[in-house]
């Protein structure tokens, strides 16, 4: 018997810790699963659910949505929750500007824009990367 449910799992890489520590502060860890392709489901007390490799790395979050379709066409997440060193970016660099919106990319990365149209791009971690044009 084959069954499609994920096993809920206590041994999981560090790597999990480390991300939710550094992206989800406010957060922490209800339960973690794992499916039938070896990849980490976490679900966060927040409702949130991310998604990870086997080795712990991070590949995608996931809103709670209960009348949602699995959407998984490049369409990326508004989030209000990221990395406090963007918002210090946006302060040194762009005093006059407000942030206006911040999607979580399929890759991890934050792109960021600004009530002046201004468009950044950050790393996980929310260090610069490039404006996007």
């Amino acid at each position: 018997m084959n069954s499609s449910k994920d096993s809920v799992v206590t041994d999981y890489p560090s790597a999990i810790d480390d991300y939710v520590a550094a992206n989800h502060p406010g957060a922490s860890i209800s339960e973690v699963t794992i499916d039938d392709d070896g990849e980490f489901e976490v679900y966060l007390d927040d409702m949130t659910e991310l998604h990870f490799d086997i080795d712990g790395n991070f590949i995608e979050e996931d809103e709670e949505d209960d009348d949602s379709e699995d959407e998984d066409f490049d369409e990326d997440e508004s989030v209000t929750d990221y990395p406090s060193a963007i918002d210090d970016y946006v302060a040194a660099n762009h005093p006059d500007a407000t942030i206006v919106e911040v999607e979580l990319e399929d890759d991890g990365s934050y792109e960021v824009e600004l009530d002046d149209d201004t468009e950044i791009v950050f790393d996980v971690d929310g260090n610069f990367v490039e404006y996007d044009d």
